[in-house]
């Protein structure tokens, strides 16, 4: 059912929760199916969900970073 989203999307926001190192982990896979039905020239938008939540924080700015590059 997700695929059908993906057709004709300009843009695509892959968002994860600072605080759950898990969900960052997750954005592997929704990459992967972003690469194989989106259109090739798709923006990807990688956005840090509850910055507020700073002291609890489990991914850090720099692994974000590297991980958008």
């Amino acid at each position: 059912m997700t695929r059908i989203f993906y057709r004709g999307a300009h843009c695509v926001f892959l968002t994860y929760d600072i605080t759950r190192d898990e969900t960052f982990e997750n954005l592997r896979s929704w990459l992967k199916e972003i690469k194989q039905h989106a259109a090739e020239d798709v923006r990807i938008y990688l956005i840090g969900n509850k910055s507020e939540l700073e002291s609890a924080r489990e991914v850090n700015f720099d692994r974000a970073v590297e991980f958008a590059r």
